[in-house]
């Protein structure tokens, strides 16, 4: 079974292989560990790092909470 996610508005990720994504802009996505929140298209990738600390126990990395 896929992880079910839902999320809002669509964001075009473009491979060095030439394929191509279309995943969500805003994203909540079940999965094992618990449920993550992915924001697409951020330009300042530390955004989410240098604000993470005040969401408490959570693992920040550069688009997904």
């Amino acid at each position: 079974m896929a992880n079910p996610q839902i999320g809002y508005g669509k964001f075009v990720k473009s491979y060095a292989d030439g394929s191509i994504k279309t995943p969500f802009k805003v994203e909540i996505s079940a999965n094992s560990r618990g449920i993550s929140v992915y924001i697409m298209g951020l330009e300042d990738k530390n955004f989410l790092k240098n604000y993470g600390a005040s969401l408490g126990k959570a693992k920040i990395t550069a688009y997904c909470v």
